[in-house]
């Protein structure tokens, strides 16, 4: 079941790295008035949440936090082209995490006996690199940027499937 939740997530972040090539500007754009709108609609219900609830049951925090979500989703809406400077300044924060699990990952597989632990070891090596380049010129690359972040996420999905194909079986023979 492992393998196929693996080759399904896999799959989908392919096809997702293979949309954003073609629509490299839109997708950033629609991502980040995405989070506005989620935003915005969140808090809009945490504030009736607040409202509707009983004395007892009301928790201030929870109004704080609506009308917080209000504020910052309006301002992403709003001012969207800034805000997608922060979308991707939040993308290199992921695809860094997503690059120190595979390379974490690849020495698991070494440790299990598989021979092709260094593919692991090689995507999780290029997406550090694309994270570091992502998070330190994210607005001179944006550009650009869209088709890095298609590859990432084509290395991510392949990385992911072919580690549904590579982890070797339990009670498999460690290689030395």
């Amino acid at each position: 079941m492992k393998k196929f939740f693996s080759i399904l997530l896999g799959v989908i972040v392919a096809l997702i790295g293979i949309a954003t090539l073609f629509t490299p500007v839109r997708t950033l754009i629609n991502l980040t008035v995405f989070i506005g709108i989620a935003a915005l609609v969140g808090g809009f219900f945490n504030i009736f949440a607040f409202a509707l609830s009983k004395n007892k049951e009301r928790s201030g925090a929870i109004l704080f936090f609506g009308i917080i979500s209000v504020v910052l989703g309006s301002l992403i809406l709003v001012y969207t082209g800034a805000s997608a400077a922060l979308v991707l300044g939040f993308f290199g924060i992921w695809l860094f995490v997503a690059s120190l699990a595979r390379i974490f990952e690849a020495f698991h597989l070494k440790k299990l006996g598989s021979k092709y632990w260094g593919l692991d070891l090689a995507v999780g090596i290029i997406l550090t690199l694309f994270s570091f380049w992502v998070l330190w010129h994210p607005l001179a690359k944006l550009a650009l940027l869209d088709i890095f972040v298609s590859i990432a996420l084509l290395a991510v999905g392949v990385s992911l499937i072919t580690s549904a194909f590579i982890t070797p079986k339990k009670g498999a023979k460690k290689q030395k």
